[in-house]
């Protein structure tokens, strides 16, 4: 090991040190100087080691040395022994290190803290669980992976970015359990639902929940397992759907068409509704806004409304011009759904233009939530690609295609209204709800929030939120406090900060310009560590360098060795003394 070099690193600025040790040494020697004892040039000798000994404290000065390195393996939890020995016998001059919290291994030093391996550590492989992203990021060297054994638990879990009232919504995941196990999903209400398996293993599960009010709530899921109970809390955020402007069209009323706009009006929609009486005349229908006469489609009609029911029999009796300008509307946003009841007029739809074949079915048995229902639905399957809202395993049911900024919606199934007969609104509500929602008019916000990190987020570490914005420079707060952007070097308008939860719960992310906001949820840390495991395998698989690092050519690394402090203080503490003991000689 060769020293190379000596640096600092100062605890204040270094022109404040400066004027401070001058003025100080200046005003000690003038003291010693003006004192009438013996010693004069010992005790001034000693007043600059006292100076010397005060700069070592504040400049913290460290050696820098050179050594040669065969490559680092670092060790993280839930490594695999058997690994670590396999890369001893292909290279045994690699040096080992673990973390404080991993299993202790022959011959390795722990880690203190991971600002070493910023420090042009030669690391070849990491072992285990892996590491944090954000200390990979400040690693900024490949090195090559080996996963350690997933624990036991929840690995994957995937739930909806938000939910929606009186909606049912599943969520999704993956067990590893010991033995017989069961999952139990429990919010305000109580159980929402429940899976059970009988074997140890790896089991896909899915868990559906109805959210009742709009708000932030906390739910639960109770994981027993080999004899074992942990529970495990999760966010669901439920919002309020947006309040829609929507425009009806009908050749005659119907059973479907009057329940659909019972139930949209019921939950807060703007509806007009035309229906046909005879040629030249219609009857008008409004609910939740101001009466409105629509003789002929035109752009200011449509512009005034987010999304646009009319049924086949109507859509074929618009005239070429009302045609052209329907087009147009939905390119420059508006949502269309067409109530179809015949395949054929579906396959000749000059709207839709979807490449579909025949199947035999002309009923299907469709899911929702805790129970299986039986529809009739037109014997279609579409072959091009489309956003699906409901599909069983071989066909689509309902979907919509984009054209330009709108959307054209299609839905299958036959005589839903039955379900609203029934009572069983929430059924009904799962039907029509996405399909309504994600089909009308977006808007374009002036400031969008986004958040890199996937649930789970925990506290004390680092989370990297973004900011689109529209208009001018975005002033962020989170909680309250304002957070520091800096705005993306390549992408304009496009604004990074990192913030530390201090705390586990609800938090909010909120702009000073408007109204946009996002909450988010943070975890305590003992909670969703298999999860968290998981992604962290996945993590640092993919930035994992492919090739295999046991080839790598020797290396010289730099290390840096802070002079130890002590060797100031008795500095400073036999200086100080010899000045005490000067006057009683």
């Amino acid at each position: 090991m060769i020293d190379t070099g000596l640096s600092i690193q100062p605890i204040f600025s270094l022109s404040i040190i400066a004027i401070v040790v001058i003025v100080l040494l200046a005003f000690m020697i003038w003291k010693e100087w003006q004192r009438k004892i013996k010693y004069r040039y010992a005790r001034i000798v000693a007043v600059i080691l006292i100076i010397i000994s005060i700069l070592g404290l504040l400049l913290q000065p460290v050696v820098e040395r050179e050594r040669e390195s065969h490559g680092v393996v670092l060790l993280t939890p839930h490594y695999k022994a058997y690994v670590a020995d396999s890369l001893l016998k292909a290279s045994p001059k690699l040096t080992l290190l673990r973390t404080a919290d991993a299993t202790p291994y022959r011959d390795a030093t722990v880690l203190d803290n991971f600002y070493d391996l910023y420090q042009g550590i030669n690391l070849h492989f990491v072992l285990g669980d892996g590491l944090q992203e954000y200390v990979v990021h400040e690693i900024k060297a490949p090195f090559q992976f080996y996963k350690g054994e997933l624990p036991t638990g929840i690995v994957t879990w995937l739930h909806p970015s938000d939910f929606k009232p009186n909606q049912v919504q599943k969520i999704q995941g993956t067990l590893r359990s010991n033995g017989a196990s069961q999952i139990k999903l429990t919010g305000p209400g109580g159980v929402e639902d429940s899976v059970s398996f009988t074997q140890q293993g790896s089991h896909d599960f899915a868990l559906s929940l109805t959210p009742k009010p709009s708000g932030l709530f906390v739910y639960s899921v109770v994981i027993e397992d080999d004899g074992k109970s942990v529970t495990q809390k999760f966010p669901v955020e439920v919002m309020e759907g947006k309040k829609l402007n929507i425009l009806f069209i009908q050749n005659y009323p119907t059973s479907e068409m009057r329940y659909l706009k019972n139930f949209l009006s019921e939950n807060g929609h703007a509806l007009a509704v035309r229906s046909k009486i005879s040629k030249d005349k219609f009857r008008y229908e409004y609910a939740n806004r101001q009466s409105l006469r629509i003789d002929r489609l035109s752009p200011q009609i449509l512009n005034e409304f987010d999304l646009f029911f009319i049924d086949q029999e109507s859509l074929e009796a618009l005239s070429k011009n009302e045609k052209s300008v329907l087009e147009e509307s939905v390119r420059h946003g508006l949502g269309l759904l067409t109530i179809y009841h015949s395949k054929d007029k579906v396959k000749n739809s000059a709207f839709l233009s979807l490449s579909m074949r025949d199947i035999a079915g002309d009923t299907v048995n469709v899911n929702l939530g805790s129970s299986t229902l039986t529809f009739s639905v037109l014997p279609l399957a579409v072959i091009d690609v489309v956003e699906p809202i409901a599909l069983t395993k071989d066909r689509v049911l309902s979907g919509f295609v984009n054209k330009g900024a709108g959307r054209i919606a299609f839905q299958f199934l036959q005589e839903t209204y039955r379900l609203a007969l029934e009572g069983k609104k929430m059924e009904y509500a799962s039907l029509w709800s996405p399909l309504v929602e994600r089909t009308s008019r977006t808007q374009n916000p002036k400031f969008k929030i986004e958040i890199e990190q996937p649930f789970p987020r925990f506290v004390d570490e680092p989370l990297n939120v973004n900011v689109i914005a529209a208009i001018a420079r975005p002033q962020l707060m989170n909680d309250g406090i304002l957070i520091p952007l800096r705005e993306d070097v390549v992408i304009d308008d496009f604004w990074h900060g990192t913030i530390w939860a201090d705390e586990s719960g609800w938090h909010q992310f909120t702009l000073k310009q408007d109204s946009t906001k996002r909450n988010y949820y943070v975890s305590s840390p003992n909670e969703w560590q298999s999860l968290h495991i998981s992604q962290l395998h996945k993590f640092n698989e993919s930035v994992s360098q492919k090739n295999s690092n046991s080839n790598k050519s020797l290396s010289i690394i730099k290390e840096q060795h802070p002079i130890s402090l002590f060797v100031f203080f008795i500095i400073f503490l036999l200086s100080a003394g010899f000045l005490w003991l000067v006057p009683k000689l």
